[in-house]
């Protein structure tokens, strides 16, 4: 099955700019209002690249024996446990002995069934964990999804289906993100690009390229809602699956722990936090990039050291005991 090496590169910079959001959302550097406002929603919307690339990658490993019937969903639901609750369940207990109460205990039990985004309000445990709760539920209706797109007419209908009920959550249900209604046109918008993927390879990477430039600047022009989100998306997925990118040893180790350091990286801001490094430099615009580099460096150290270790508790003897195939866990590739 072909790699697609792009990718690593688009989950590196998908996790780059969520690290990059959230140092200015969690602290007050002059920064300059404009570039504040501006900057910092737009990055927040790389949350729905990430979904997009999940789908995508899903799709990549899976439909294809789904439409053949040799799939064992027994195991494919184990894998999905397997390779998310470790980690997250690491972070969940550090979280609870940091703070810890019987309404947090609560919520981190809840959140170890990784079922938690099918619960309405919010959970203060692991608070980034809601995007690993819509994944997941992702994970739950996949067989469904595979027959909502078998077809390229289908899939489109599809994914206008899903515009609508986006539409509705935030016009009618007042909805956000964290509703899996709400961010399902994503995750349709990466199975509509798998099926497109073997006429997108065919592109130009000079006119996939200028699709981003023309994405972007309707972004810009008009605005941030679901069709322009939709816009930048698929242009980003599509230009990182069309350019034949070189597949280079620290984007390809980034890119492999991109969802462990989606998850840690506010922990690891807590931590520079409660030392003051995020104020040792004042806080101007050199404060913030020593800033999101110490969190960033942080979490990809936290991730490693964390993954080597489940991997000789955990990971290492339950795929050792199974099949050879890899589970396609979020942060992995998508020829898993």
């Amino acid at each position: 099955m072909k790699k697609y090496s792009g990718l690593e590169w688009l989950k590196v910079i998908a996790c780059v700019c969520i690290v990059l959001m959230h140092m200015m959302a969690n602290n007050n550097y002059n920064v300059g209002s404009v570039f504040y406002s501006v900057v910092k929603d737009s990055l927040a919307e790389f949350v729905y690249v990430f979904m997009t690339i999940s789908a995508f990658g899903l799709c990549c490993g899976y439909y294809k024996r789904i439409q053949d019937g040799s799939i064992n969903w027994e195991n494919f639901y184990k894998k999905r446990y397997m390779k998310i609750l470790p980690f997250f369940g690491l972070l969940v207990a550090i979280d609870l002995i940091y703070s810890f109460s019987m309404s947090a205990l609560i919520e981190g039990l809840t959140e170890m069934t990784l079922l938690h985004r099918f619960i309405p309000t919010d959970i203060e445990v692991v608070g980034v964990g809601w995007f690993l709760g819509i994944v997941f539920i992702f994970y739950l209706v996949f067989p469904f999804f595979s027959v909502l797109i078998k077809t390229k007419r289908r899939a489109w209908f599809a994914l206008l289906v899903a515009i609508a009920l986006n539409l509705a959550c935030e016009e009618h249900f007042n909805l956000t993100r964290r509703n899996f209604l709400y961010s399902s046109c994503y995750f349709v918008l990466g199975g509509l690009i798998y099926k497109y993927r073997k006429n997108i390879e065919k592109i130009a990477w000079q006119y996939l390229l200028a699709l981003i430039v023309l994405s972007v600047a309707g972004y810009g022009i008009i605005g941030s809602n679901v069709f322009t989100r939709l816009a930048v998306t698929a242009s980003l997925l599509m230009f990182f699956i069309g350019a034949e990118l070189p597949s280079v040893r620290p984007i390809r180790f980034i890119s492999g722990i991109s969802m462990e350091i989606y998850l840690s990286h506010m922990l690891i801001f807590r931590v520079v936090e409660k030392v003051h490094l995020n104020r040792r430099f004042g806080s101007g615009m050199l404060q913030y990039f020593i800033t999101v580099i110490l969190v960033f460096c942080g979490a990809c150290l936290f991730s490693f050291v964390a993954q080597k270790l489940l991997d000789k508790l955990i990971y290492g003897k339950y795929f050792n005991r199974s099949s050879r195939e890899n589970a396609a866990g979020i942060g992995s590739s998508v020829n898993n």
